[in-house]
């Protein structure tokens, strides 16, 4: 009560260097004016999930995720990371900081040096990170991008070249040995059937089984993510998951969509229940990430910020296309069994065709949005800019895969070859997955906690390469459809 009138007597005219005086007698009787809003009172409630979360936060901060996680941290638990008492026990600790030790060696390092640790933590959230040189730019060197870049492209010209040369002098031949390569497979598969009737499941594998089961990997990778970036999900999956330090802000009904994308993408890859269901549910977690996609670039446009889509981004709109080629092979296969319906002439068998053709084209384009951006934007980056944002051999630098992209992106989007393209394109995606995105083999000590964050996100470009490449393997399967210009070359013949 002294504490209010304190602040009553000083918002009703005080001269600034005027004393307030209270009269002790009268201090109990002081009304309190109805101008003033009180607060409403905290339900039990409340008061509980306050105190959880208190608690939840000490624990988090005892255990040093104040050091190892500051973008989060300082941000949702600020008071228990400040309350914690940091010490530095060696007299080299804030050497051992600067030189990456905090990262190199947590155990140590958190231990007896948790007081510089934790400095540099928060140093780190207000610094920019510096740009590195350009590896592909040999610097006053003249005709440095020529002698890197022609030699490239020659090399991925002559190969398509080769390739095409093949297919068109030998091309009735190769077919003729990969239908007698698929029919050898199958007839040893149907042994294996007979001989184990259980792995009737396992051993019945067609390429639209493989190219959906790899499209399907990358919403389980997504689920995953989920799980070892939010905070209370992973202190709930402890006993599967180690929370390893890559914590991120999270909003409830994306993480929704996300994990629903991945429960149907499990039960469509391992247990093959209702895969049109599935895929629909797919379509509409990526759709989601698209619009939060389109959201974040134009809001950085319209405050000023330029036109930024990086490579990440361009793979998921891909995606888009990846899952309408499983709902075209779906819709295919339902028109193969409605096959005695349009016989009898109870089905319009041109609507159906026409409706596959759509999809078909509609998501060849929308993976072609991944091969034009990562040409054109990717290897301007490359061939102009002197420095790169990213680390020293980083796959975002590597150049081959860019310039089969751009070489194939063409044909593609035309229709023209598209089986043979879409081959090229696929195996250029899984070799570059294992080349560029292998998250396993990250450089330096896979305990450090800037080890694991760049894991996650090489994990996510991996599995988006393979989902990609899953895309084009249905591509082939179900073939170009109606608008294209193979299509075209055949109402010619």
């Amino acid at each position: 009560m002294l504490s209010l009138l304190l602040v009553l007597s000083a918002g009703t005219g005080c001269a600034d260097n005027a004393t307030p005086v209270i009269d002790a007698s009268t201090a109990g009787t002081v009304e309190v004016p109805d101008d003033i809003v009180t607060p409403n009172p905290v339900t039990a409630e409340q008061q509980q999930m306050v105190e959880d979360e208190d608690s939840t936060c000490s624990e988090w901060a005892a255990a040093g995720e104040c050091i190892r996680n500051p973008q989060y941290m300082l941000a949702e638990c600020a008071d228990a990371c400040n309350a914690q008492v940091y010490l530095d026990i060696e007299t080299d600790c804030m050497g051992w900081a600067n030189d990456g030790e905090c990262e190199k060696n947590p155990g140590f390092m958190l231990n007896k040096c948790n007081s510089s640790c934790m400095t540099l933590a928060k140093r780190s959230l207000h610094e920019t990170h510096r740009p590195h040189a350009n590896p592909n730019i040999v610097q006053d060197e003249p005709g440095h991008r020529a002698q890197t870049f022609v030699p490239i492209f020659c090399l991925i010209a002559l190969m398509v070249a080769g390739y095409a040369m093949a297919v068109k002098f030998f091309g009735s031949s190769l077919t003729v040995q990969q239908e007698k390569l698929e029919e050898a497979v199958n007839r040893g598969l149907a042994r294996l059937q007979r001989k184990y009737p259980r792995l009737e499941g396992i051993t019945n594998v067609s390429a639209s089984t493989i190219g959906s089961g790899m499209i399907c990997l990358y919403y389980i990778n997504e689920g995953l993510t989920v799980v070892q970036t939010n905070p209370l999900l992973a202190s709930l999956l402890s006993f599967f998951f180690e929370t390893d330090g890559v914590w991120q802000h999270h909003v409830a009904w994306i993480d929704a969509t996300n994990v629903a994308g991945a429960v149907a993408a499990a039960l469509c890859l391992f247990v093959r229940w209702r895969p049109m269901q599935c895929a629909y549910v797919m379509m509409a977690d990526t759709l989601v990430d698209s619009f939060l996609l389109l959201w974040r670039i134009m809001l950085q446009w319209l405050f000023g910020r330029g036109l930024y889509i990086n490579e990440l981004m361009a793979k998921k709109f891909s995606l888009l296309g990846c899952v309408a080629m499983m709902i075209a092979v779906q819709h295919q296969a339902k028109e193969r069994t409605s096959s005695s319906l349009l016989s009898a002439g109870l089905l319009d068998g041109s609507v159906l065709s026409n409706n596959i053709s759509v999809a078909v084209l509609i998501g060849r384009l929308l993976i072609a949005v991944l091969f034009l951006y990562v040409g054109l934007h990717e290897l301007h980056r490359l061939l102009f800019e002197p420095f790169t944002p990213y680390l020293p051999g980083d796959g975002h630098d590597v150049v081959w895969p860019k310039a089969v992209e751009l070489l194939l992106s063409v044909p593609f989007i035309l229709g023209f070859e598209t089986v043979a393209v879409a081959r090229l394109l696929a195996f250029s995606l899984v070799l570059e997955a294992f080349y560029a995105w292998s998250w396993w083999t990250i450089p330096g000590d896979s305990h450090s906690f800037a080890a694991h964050r760049r894991a996650i996100h090489y994990r996510e470009h991996f599995v988006t390469n393979i989902a990609t490449a899953g895309g084009l393997l249905l591509l082939q399967k179900i073939g170009a459809g109606k608008y294209s210009v193979d299509e075209l070359l055949k109402k010619k013949d």
